[in-house]
């Protein structure tokens, strides 16, 4: 849910209308956020995540990388696709799969229903214990810039790195997105960001590829260092037979010089999200 690679463009036009102008500009990005739910599970898992990352804009071009770090307490999520976290079940991912199948959902497609709880055995449930995740390297260019709307194409590629018995699946993701700000009445930013993915498989579930969506609406206060924020994010199911995940949530921004620092907390309200979130999000010019 916490990603530096994932702020809703909204945000994003806000820390670049913040940042100085340059032909070219490197920035240390960052993200730190907790999130916690039962998914459709019958216990809770509860993440943190810790991001590191670069970005380089030169004109309408961007280029970014990211490395997380994640510290959680079960198997069952699995860190990857449209909304950071997926109640894969880890080692039990043929339990979700057949529960999946068993309540309506179609290996490859089809329409998602309410199921029941998953069972998972104790032994999905550890420590606490911290794991590299997998990097992430993403592009994006804005297409058209006029003094109130701007467009924007991008793509992100997630390699597998990470170790597939705790965070992991294997293989690699990638994505196909569009943007768009709309600037309302001189303080105002309306963001809509919409995105097609393909998700690699667990060997005992196949994910369905979704399609991802978010809509924020951003004010700009008269000081000009704050901005107040809404959102809702949302996507067709990658797990077959649950509902999507979907979340609302609001936001904080903070401009101060060459930095800009973010708050952001959130709902879940699907079974396919978690039931809270919060976290911080950063940008520092280098």
């Amino acid at each position: 849910m916490f990603r530096s690679l994932r702020l809703p463009w909204a945000v994003g036009s806000l820390l670049a209308a913040a940042s100085p102008v340059a032909a070219q500009q490197w920035a240390y990005e960052g993200s730190l956020g907790m999130t916690t739910g039962n998914y459709i599970f019958t216990s809770p898992t509860t993440t943190f995540g810790f991001t590191n990352g670069l970005s380089m804009t030169a004109g309408r071009f961007t280029l970014r990388a990211a490395w997380p770090i994640w510290l959680q307490n079960s198997t069952l999520i699995t860190t990857s696709g449209p909304g950071g976290r997926m109640p894969s079940g880890g080692s039990s991912s043929g339990t979700v799969s057949d529960s999946g199948k068993s309540h309506g959902g179609k290996p490859g497609g089809g329409m998602p229903v309410f199921s029941r709880m998953v069972e998972t055995p104790a032994s999905s449930f550890t420590d606490y214990r911290p794991a590299i995740g997998d990097p992430v390297l993403g592009a994006s260019v804005r297409v058209v810039e006029t003094g109130r709307l701007s467009l924007g194409l991008g793509g992100m590629v997630k390699f597998p790195v990470a170790d597939t018995a705790d965070y992991g699946t294997g293989e690699w993701d990638f994505s196909a997105s569009a943007s768009a700000t709309l600037q309302v009445g001189g303080a105002t930013l309306v963001g809509v960001d919409a995105a097609w993915w393909y998700l690699g498989d667990l060997p005992d579930l196949d994910f369905d590829n979704p399609v991802s969506g978010a809509l924020s609406v951003n004010h700009i206060l008269a000081s000009g260092r704050w901005a107040l924020g809404v959102f809702g994010r949302g996507s067709t199911a990658s797990v077959p037979g649950y509902d999507p995940p979907f979340q609302v949530g609001g936001s904080i921004v903070r401009f101060s010089g060459r930095s800009s620092i973010g708050l952001e907390v959130g709902a879940g309200l699907s079974e396919s999200s978690p039931d809270f979130g919060i976290g911080a999000y950063w940008q520092v010019h280098l």
